[in-house]
């Protein structure tokens, strides 16, 4: 049915060949642990963050502040703490479960009389 209707769209075998080529790559990348949304997000997305990243450059050089236009709004520092946090987090978590084991994990046992 894919092939079907990959080829209806704009009558190319040449789309065809595309899709079966990718279909094996995507079936290979998950083979070796690779999951495919997040290299199909990045597929996405990234034109739409570059177009954004190049706005973002040409407002900063007009205005003559770089740093300024992508870190100095409230938004902008909002999503780089939240960024920051989301990747430091797993490194804080295991800290602090290696710390609580090295406290002495048994001195709150009750004791019964």
């Amino acid at each position: 049915m894919t092939v079907i209707g990959t080829y209806a769209i704009r009558n190319s075998l040449s789309d065809v060949i595309i899709m079966l080529t990718l279909g094996v790559v995507g079936w290979l990348l998950n083979r070796y642990g690779f999951r495919p949304s997040p290299i199909v997000l990045g597929l996405i997305l990234g034109p739409i963050a570059e177009q954004g990243f190049v706005q973002g450059f040409l407002m900063g050089r007009a205005s003559g502040s770089y740093a300024m236009t992508f870190f100095g709004g409230p938004i902008s520092i909002t999503i780089i703490a939240l960024s920051a946090l989301s990747v430091f987090y797993p490194l804080i978590k295991e800290h602090r479960a290696r710390r609580r084991g090295h406290d002495g994990g048994d001195s709150h046992q009750e004791t019964s009389s």
